[in-house]
């Protein structure tokens, strides 16, 4: 039995979708370091991520420094856990070194 290409590569061909990834801004004081957040997100995360959370900096303040952290879930319904891990994890932190933005 023949079957017609089209109907192989319509069978074949299944677009890959990414999870929605989580992303935040979060200030900490200025003497923060993007290394120190991820150790903190490392210790924090138990949610099963496509690829470890990057942090960037966003903004440099005389007193503040603002991160973006971004996350992808390996299963896109961990995405509302994942967000709450990372919540925790910046929030952790005492007042003086963390306080978290939007």
């Amino acid at each position: 039995m023949m079957v017609p290409n089209a109907m192989v590569l319509n069978l074949a061909v299944a677009p890959l979708r990414e999870p929605e990834r989580v992303e935040l801004r979060a200030r900490f004081s200025a003497d923060t370091t993007p290394s120190e957040v991820q150790e903190m997100l490392d210790g924090a995360i138990s949610v099963p991520t496509r690829y470890a959370p990057h942090i960037s900096l966003e903004e440099l303040d005389r007193d503040e420094v603002v991160v973006r952290i971004v996350a992808t879930p390996t299963r896109p319904a961990d995405g509302a856990k994942l967000a709450g891990e990372i919540l925790a994890a910046v929030r952790q932190t005492d007042g003086t070194k963390s306080r978290s933005g939007g």
